[in-house]
């Protein structure tokens, strides 16, 4: 009983290796979504499938662009990663076994797993309040299936998501730092935000609200008492002009 139930499972594990090798299409198939230049910004190098009858016909390919958001106070390395600082699934934490020993099994499917710090510094005390980090893969990834299997299958990992960098004109990014020409309080926050913009901001500027992953949620007229009770817990950037600065939601 003990060598059948072995052999399913074997089994069952081949036949999910097969069905993912199945539906990754050929190099040729994956073709540039456009050329970083201009408007058409695709730092990610983002590529589409476009083998007519392929499985995975119009789906977007990527190596880099996607985080992990995980639970409160779960960080995978014994410190905050700095935004240029890149581990590999060998680096993680001997306190997350779990985790790690998840991800050198999921790199025998997908190829090298690496991880990034985020590009918005912040101390660690926030950082631990909402624990969020870089992915990015060796080979060319079906985006919406990584995010989903990720997701659905890394027990300590709350959401896998994807930044459409390739869909964000340059003109509506958030700012890659945080300026000082702009503070709040308190941060964290849980109702209303104060803010005091030390630039020439006035009452008709506009103001907005900006999720990690470049997704604006929210926007309006300056005002220096912002009510954010609206927002699920998470990290946010508020931009104000050409400012911006991050902030904690709990």
């Amino acid at each position: 009983m003990k060598t059948m139930l072995l052999l399913l499972i074997a089994v069952f594990l081949f036949d999910i290796g097969t069905s993912y090798a199945k539906d990754t299409p050929i190099d040729s198939c994956l073709k540039m979504i456009w050329a970083n230049e201009g408007d058409m910004y695709n730092p990610d190098s983002v590529r589409v499938d476009t083998c007519l009858g392929s499985t995975t016909f119009k789906h977007r390919f990527s190596k880099t662009g996607y985080f992990i958001n995980f639970p409160r106070n779960f960080y995978p390395f014994d410190h905050i990663l700095d935004s240029g600082e890149v581990k590999g699934v060998g680096d993680v934490d001997s306190a997350h076994l779990g985790l790690k020993n998840r991800f050198h099994a999921l790199q025998d499917t997908f190829g090298l797993i690496f991880f990034k710090g985020l590009d918005y510094s912040a101390t660690d005390s926030i950082e631990y309040l909402n624990p969020s980090i870089h992915v990015f893969f060796e080979k060319y990834q079906d985006v919406e299936f990584i995010t989903g299997y990720l997701t659905n299958t890394v027990d300590s990992i709350n959401v896998c998501g994807y930044s459409y960098k390739a869909k964000i004109l340059l003109s509506t990014m958030p700012e890659a730092t945080e300026s000082q020409r702009i503070q709040i309080y308190p941060n964290p926050v849980k109702n209303v935000l104060l803010i005091k913009n030390q630039s020439t901001a006035k009452a008709t500027d506009r103001m907005e609200i900006f999720s990690l992953e470049g997704k604006k949620i929210f926007e309006c007229t300056y005002t220096e008492t912002l009510d954010v009770s609206f927002l699920q817990s998470g990290v946010y950037i508020l931009k104000i002009n050409n400012s911006s600065i991050k902030f904690v939601k709990e």
